[in-house]
């Protein structure tokens, strides 16, 4: 497309369907990660009666049998709406209407006929119809006995696996995923990008998961040459979720051992009752009632109706019928052990892949090509890294940017480092990165020695990152020696 200036007007020239992707993601950008709803979109289209094209939709989805979450309803009702109203300004739409494959749409088509008088183009037509059938839901995809896509699955297990330690291989995960995966194929062969506002939200928020997506849209580009954008990612990530996270979760439970006697098996009954409450936080290995019987793996005992005091462990004074105030302490408690392991793994991680030769503070105006440049030939020099790395540390940032809020945290896909490093880079004056502005960046080289460790140190570095005061306190450190004192500092 081409934009011209006439006197006091701008015109774009091309083709009508890339204007109207355009005028899409124009809004999107807009929105900044708001939800997109009814409401907004009349703001944009004063002219085109959306409340009544809502309604349509809505009815005709229904009659069909076809079930939309919220956010799939809105972006359908924005691409409608968007129809009609370059159709209708531009007086493209024919008088004779075009018979639709799908009955959801014809029935759209004539309804807008009918009730508001818009006319779709054959065009929209078609379009619209793809985009049904991409989203159309009719709770079993039947997933094709496709020796290609059952392999890629199995590929994006191993390399994930492999990768980041972390497992896919569940059912329900296939289940779901394998349909989402056949729609994206859909979508890049028909050029039909889907637009996700909330895909800068679940990047900042979710780092880990966010990364596990990312090597996912690797392992579709490597194996279908698909480049897999960064809303598709998000979207990718929204399926990882659940089973990462769990995964994740699991790893972190505190050990607990419950310390109470066993009376008409009171203490199954405070178990139950513990599980149901912290299920997610805690695992309780056993119940005792000596200290010669506490494990050396446990990090909290759980006291109940005792006011026995556990010398030189953790532990924490509740009665059996876990009242608010039992909970508030137990919570406490877990969160503070959390708090305190997370502490000990960064001062482990800084004091293995960090040193003072690797930390610079910058307050020139640099750009991030500068950066990664500088940084490669620091790690080239030192033998830390091959000569490739640079190449890879770019390559990795095209599949979506490894900026994170305020944070820049690049790293190759693979594990070829000769040792592990981090190098530690701060500028307050601040970096573009990616259309992000960040002030601190860490940049990993991991070795394949390390490749169990490297998602533990992901893992730690987002529950930093993701707090925008923490950062602004490391981008304010002077030295190494301040930077590893307020890094370690869990709020």
């Amino acid at each position: 497309m081409n934009l011209k200036h006439s006197g006091d007007f701008f015109k774009v020239d091309g083709k009508e369907e890339n204007k109207r992707r355009l005028l899409s993601s124009i809004i999107y950008h807009e929105l900044n990660g708001t939800l997109l709803n009814e409401k907004i979109i009349q703001k944009y289209f004063p002219e085109v009666n959306v409340t009544v094209i809502s309604q349509i939709l809505s009815k005709n989805l229904k009659e069909s049998a076809i079930r939309l979450d919220s956010f799939n309803f809105s972006n359908i009702l924005l691409h409608i709406v968007i129809m009609v109203d370059r159709t209708n300004n531009n007086k493209l739409g024919t008088s004779k209407i075009k018979k639709a494959d799908l009955p959801v749409v014809q029935g759209i088509v004539l309804d807008l006929k009918t009730k508001l008088n818009y006319r779709l183009t054959d065009y929209d037509i078609d379009q619209l119809t793809k985009m049904l059938e991409l989203l159309e839901d009719k709770h079993e995809v039947k997933i094709p006995d496709n020796l290609q896509i059952n392999q890629l699955f199995k590929q994006i297990v191993d390399f994930v696996r492999r990768t980041y330690d972390l497992n896919l291989d569940e059912e329900l995960f296939k289940k779901r995923f394998l349909p989402h995966l056949l729609r994206l194929i859909d979508r890049f062969k028909n050029n039909n990008p889907i637009h996700n506002p909330l895909a800068e939200n679940i990047k900042n928020s979710s780092p880990t998961i966010y990364e596990c997506a990312t090597l996912i849209a690797y392992a579709i580009k490597d194996y279908l040459g698909i480049s897999v954008s960064e809303e598709e990612i998000a979207f990718i990530a929204l399926h990882v979720g659940n089973i990462v996270a769990e995964q994740i979760r699991d790893e972190n439970k505190v050990i607990c051992q419950l310390f109470m006697s066993d009376y008409h098996d009171n203490a199954k009954a405070t178990m139950n009752l513990l599980d149901r409450r912290f299920g997610n936080d805690i695992v309780i290995l056993n119940t005792i009632s000596d200290e010669s019987d506490i494990l050396l793996e446990t990090e909290l005992i759980i006291v109940v109706n005792s006011k026995e005091i556990i010398n030189e462990r953790n532990f924490v004074q509740v009665s059996g019928f876990l009242l608010p105030n039992d909970i508030n302490k137990i919570q406490k408690a877990v969160k503070q052990i959390k708090d305190d392991n997370l502490s000990q793994e960064l001062k482990k991680g800084l004091a293995k892949f960090t040193s003072e030769k690797n930390f610079v503070r910058d307050v020139h105006n640099r750009s991030a090509r500068e950066v990664i440049h500088y940084i490669s030939e620091k790690f080239i020099a030192e033998k830390i890294v091959g000569n490739n790395f640079e190449d890879k540390i770019i390559e990795r940032e095209k599949l979506s940017s490894t900026a994170f809020g305020s944070v820049a945290i690049p790293h190759t896909i693979d594990y070829n480092a000769k040792i592990s490093q981090w190098f530690i880079y701060l500028n307050p004056k601040g970096i573009y990165w990616s259309g992000q502005t960040v002030y601190l960046i860490i940049v990993l080289a991991s070795s394949s020695k390390d490749e169990k460790k490297f998602r533990k140190v992901f893992d730690e570095l987002s529950e930093v990152i993701i707090n925008d005061n923490k950062v602004s306190k490391l981008t304010s450190c002077h030295n190494y020696q301040e930077f590893v004192k307020e890094i370690i500092k869990i709020e």
